[in-house]
C-alpha cells in the first residue's frame, strides 16, 4: 500500500531516504527489503534489515536447491531476522511461536492455496474452492487445503463434500504444529455444527493469534450463527476499523448484524 502511494516500482533504487520514508509512512522502526538470483535451478536469496532505532543494517542470505526449497528457504530468512530484531529473547521466542504458516513443502500448492485464501476473503467461493482443490491435488497431504476445502464447500451449501473434506483434513492433521492442528480442528467442528466447541476452538486460536483476521472473521460469523449479534458486530466493527481494504465478506456481515433482531 505504501509503495503504491509512493509510486515505486518493482526494480526501483531502494536508497536510504526512500527507506526512511517508506518507515516513517507506515509507522515502522524495521524495514527488510532485498532480491533474488537463480542460477539453474539453484535460487539465492539476499535481503537486507535496517532497524532504524538503533541505526543498525544487518546483511541476510538464504538458498534454495530447487524452487520447491523455497518456503524452507524462507524459514531461514524469517528465523534470521527474528534473531536480529531489537527485542528481548522472550519476546523473541514468542514471535516464533505465534509465527503461522501452512505445512507444505510444494510451492505450487502452496501458491494455490494463498489465491484460494484471497478469493475467500473477497467472497469468491467458486474460486477459491476450485484454487483449494488444486492445492490438495500438487500436496495430498496438505491438511490446511482441505480444511479451507471444506470451508468453501460448506459456504456453498455443499455440505457433504465439505464432512468428507474436514474429515480428511483432521486426519492428516496429526503430527502437525499445534496451531495448524487447531485451526483444522475448529473447522471441522463449523462444518459439523458443533457451534459451541467451534466457538471454544476459535477463541483460543484468537487468544493465541490476536491480530490473524482470518480467526477473528471465523469466530465472528460463528457467534451471528449462533445468534450472538453483539459479539459478531463487535467483532466485524473491529476487523472492519484496522483494516480499509477489508474483504466485501466482512462488511456485508458486519452490515447484517446491524440489523439483525
Amino acid at each position: 500500500m505504501w509503495v503504491h502511494d509512493m509510486q515505486l516500482r518493482p526494480n526501483a533504487n531502494l536508497d536510504p531516504a526512500i527507506l526512511r520514508r517508506l518507515g516513517e509512512l507506515s509507522n515502522a522502526q524495521t524495514v527488510v527489503w532485498g532480491k533474488y538470483d537463480r542460477l539453474g535451478n539453484q535460487i539465492r536469496i539476499d535481503a537486507t534489515l535496517q532497524d532504524f532505532q538503533r541505526d543498525h543494517t544487518v546483511e541476510l542470505k538464504a538458498e534454495a536447491p530447487n524452487a520447491n526449497g523455497i518456503p524452507a528457504a524462507v524459514d531461514s530468512l524469517a528465523e534470521q531476522i527474528r534473531e536480529n530484531l531489537a527485542f528481548s529473547t522472550s519476546i523473541v521466542e514468542e514471535l516464533a511461536a505465534r509465527a503461522f504458516k501452512p505445512s507444505s513443502q510444494s510451492l505450487s500448492a502452496l501458491r494455490y492455496y494463498n489465491e484460494g485464501i484471497q478469493l475467500l476473503r473477497q467472497g469468491s467461493n467458486l474460486e477459491a474452492q476450485k484454487r483449494f482443490a488444486a492445492a490438495t491435488q500438487e500436496d495430498a497431504g496438505f491438511a490446511l487445503a482441505y480444511s479451507k476445502l471444506a470451508q468453501t464447500d460448506s459456504n456453498l451449501g455443499e455440505d457433504s463434500e465439505a464432512d468428507d473434506a474436514s474429515r480428511k483434513a483432521v486426519d492428516l492433521s496429526e503430527g502437525l504444529p499445534a496451531q495448524e492442528k487447531y485451526r483444522v480442528l475448529a473447522e471441522r467442528e463449523k462444518v459439523a455444527k458443533d457451534y459451541a466447541k467451534a466457538i471454544e476452538s476459535y477463541e483460543n486460536l484468537a487468544k493465541a493469534a490476536p491480530s490473524d483476521a482470518d480467526t477473528q472473521s471465523a469466530l465472528a460469523h460463528i457467534y451471528e450463527k449462533m445468534g450472538s449479534y453483539d459479539k459478531a458486530r463487535s467483532l466485524y466493527s473491529k476487523l472492519l476499523a484496522t483494516d480499509r481494504k477489508n474483504d466485501a465478506t466482512t462488511r456485508a456481515r458486519c452490515y447484517r448484524t446491524h440489523f439483525a433482531l
